[in-house]
C-alpha cells in the first residue's frame, strides 16, 4: 500500500501569514530591537544573504539565499534554480528578485512561532477586535494544518497519525509581508518564546513595519533538508501501527522503505518545490484560484516518481507539463464548468433508455443506474454519485460538482455521455444497457 500526500490548494491558505499580520499591527507598541545581535554573536540576519544571480533565456534573474552553512546553500539554490526556470515559461517573464531562507534542524518552523500570537489574541488582555483577528486566525492556521494530510489507501481514504510538529515542519511556505518581519524577529530572538514575547509587547507598530523584507519581490521558507527523512522515519510506525503490522512483515516493510527511500524523498521534494512553484505564481496576481490549482497539480505531477525514480530533466519535464496545462486552461476558460439547474419535477420512465454501462478506452466501465426512485453514476465500487435531472438528457449531482450529458454521436450514431466535474471532462460510449449492480 503506497502513502499518497493531498495538498489541497495549499499555497492559498497560506494567506494565514497575512491576516497574522494585520493582527499584529492592533497589539504591539514600544521600543527597539538593539540588543538581538548580540544573541548571533553580532550578527544581523542580513550578513547571510548571498547573491546568486540565475540566468533564463538570457534575462539575469536576482535570487538571494539565506543560509548558515556551504550545504544548506548549495541546496536553496538547487531548488530556487529548478522552480524559478519554470516559473518565467510560466509567467513569460521574470518573477522579480526573490529571497529563499532556508531553515536548520534545530529552529521551529515559522507556522509555530506565528501561533504564538494566538495565545497573546486569546489572552485576557486581548482587546476584543484583536480577539476577533485571532479567531479569524485560528481558523485559517487550521484550515492550513488539515490541507496537508497522508492516507494510507485512496479507496479507505483513512488518515495515517503523525506528529503534526513533524509534518508541517516538512513543508514550505512564503513569507509575504509582515510575516516575514515575524520570521527575522523570532530569529534574532533565538526563536525562544520568553523572548519573542517580550519583544512583540514592547515592539511599536513602527518598529515591526520596518523589519518587514521589503528589497524582494517574493520571499519563501525552505524547511532544512533533514525534515523529509524526519517526516519519512515518523510516517513508518504510523502505517505500520494502522496495518496492525506484525514482527517480521515489519522487518520487510523496514527493508522496502530502505530500498525505496530516495523515491519517497523524490516525491516529497516534488511537492515541496510545486508547493514553492505556486506560491511564486499566487503573488504575481495573474492567474485566478483554479488556473493555479491547475498548474500546481501539473508541476506536482510532473515530478512524481511514478514507482522509480526515472533519468531526465525534472525541469524539462515540468515546463511541458505547465505549458500544456496553460493550454487547457485556455481552453477552459472558453466554455468552464456551470452546474446545470435541477428540475423539481421529472418522470423516471423518461430516462429509462439512458440506462446501462459506458465505457472509454484503458478505463473501467462506468455505471448509470435507475433504482430506488432516483438516478446513480457509478465507478468501481467507491464512486457513487445520486444523480437529479436537470432537462431531457442532463443530470447533476446533488452537489452540483459534476454533469452528465447525454447525447447521439452524429457521426456514428453511437449514444454517449459528456461528464464533467469541475475542469475534468470526459466522454464514455454506451456499450451495454444490461447494468449488473
Amino acid at each position: 500500500m503506497t502513502p499518497r500526500i493531498l495538498l489541497l490548494n495549499l499555497p492559498h491558505r497560506l494567506n494565514s501569514c497575512r491576516i497574522l499580520a494585520a493582527a499584529l499591527l492592533l497589539v504591539v507598541a514600544g521600543a527597539s530591537p538593539g540588543f538581538a545581535q548580540s544573541l548571533r554573536g553580532g550578527k544581523v540576519f542580513e550578513d547571510y544573504y548571498q547573491l546568486d544571480p540565475f540566468e533564463v533565456v538570457g534575462e539575469e534573474i536576482p535570487i538571494t539565499v539565506f543560509a548558515r552553512s556551504n550545504a544548506d546553500r548549495r541546496y536553496a539554490l538547487k531548488v530556487a534554480h529548478a522552480v524559478i526556470e519554470v516559473v518565467y515559461v510560466t509567467l513569460e517573464r521574470s518573477p522579480g528578485a526573490g529571497l529563499v531562507i532556508i531553515g536548520e534542524s534545530d529552529e521551529p518552523h515559522p507556522v509555530f512561532v506565528f501561533r504564538r500570537f494566538l495565545e497573546l489574541a486569546e489572552s485576557e488582555a486581548a482587546s476584543p477586535e484583536l480577539k476577533r483577528m485571532g479567531l479569524t486566525l485560528g481558523k485559517e492556521l487550521q484550515d492550513w494544518r488539515d490541507s496537508i494530510h497522508i492516507d494510507l489507501d485512496e479507496d479507505e481514504g483513512e488518515e495515517i497519525d503523525i506528529d503534526e510538529t513533524v509534518l508541517v515542519s516538512a513543508f514550505p511556505l512564503p513569507l509575504d509581508g509582515i510575516a516575514s518581519a515575524l520570521y527575522t524577529l523570532a530569529w534574532e530572538e533565538g526563536f525562544d518564546e520568553r523572548r519573542i514575547d517580550e519583544r512583540l509587547r514592547n515592539t511599536s507598530v513602527e518598529g515591526l513595519q520596518q523589519g518587514t523584507i521589503s528589497e524582494f519581490d517574493w520571499v519563501f521558507y525552505l524547511p532544512p533538508r533533514s525534515s523529509l527523512n524526519e517526516l519519512i522515519k515518523e510516517a513508518l510506525p504510523a502505517m505500520m501501527k494502522r496495518e496492525k503490522v506484525g514482527f517480521f512483515k515489519r522487518a520487510l516493510v523496514r527493508g522496502a522503505i530502505a530500498t525505496f527511500k530516495p523515491m519517497i524523498k523524490d516525491m516529497f521534494e516534488g511537492i515541496r518545490k510545486g508547493i514553492f512553484y505556486a506560491s511564486i505564481l499566487e503573488q504575481q496576481g495573474v492567474f485566478n484560484e483554479g488556473d493555479l490549482k491547475a498548474l500546481f497539480d501539473a508541476y506536482v505531477g510532473s515530478q512524481m516518481p511514478r514507482g522509480r525514480i526515472l533519468p531526465g530533466d525534472k525541469v524539462d519535464w515540468a515546463i511541458d507539463a505547465v505549458e500544456a496545462q496553460k493550454v487547457a486552461n485556455e481552453e477552459y476558460a472558453k466554455d468552464p464548468y456551470i452546474a446545470p439547474i435541477p428540475l423539481q419535477s421529472y418522470d423516471l420512465d423518461d430516462y429509462k433508455h439512458l440506462k446501462g454501462v459506458y465505457i472509454r478506452e484503458n478505463d473501467d466501465p462506468h455505471y448509470f443506474v435507475i433504482e430506488n426512485g432516483g438516478f446513480r453514476w457509478q465507478y468501481q465500487d467507491w464512486e457513487n454519485e445520486p444523480m437529479i435531472p436537470a432537462g431531457d438528457s442532463t443530470f447533476v449531482s446533488e452537489n452540483g460538482e459534476l454533469s452528465l450529458r447525454f447525447f447521439e454521436d452524429p457521426e456514428d450514431g453511437q449514444t454517449k455521455v459528456d461528464l464533467r466535474k469541475g475542469r475534468f471532462r470526459q466522454t464514455y460510449t454506451h456499450l451495454s444497457s444490461e447494468v449488473d449492480r
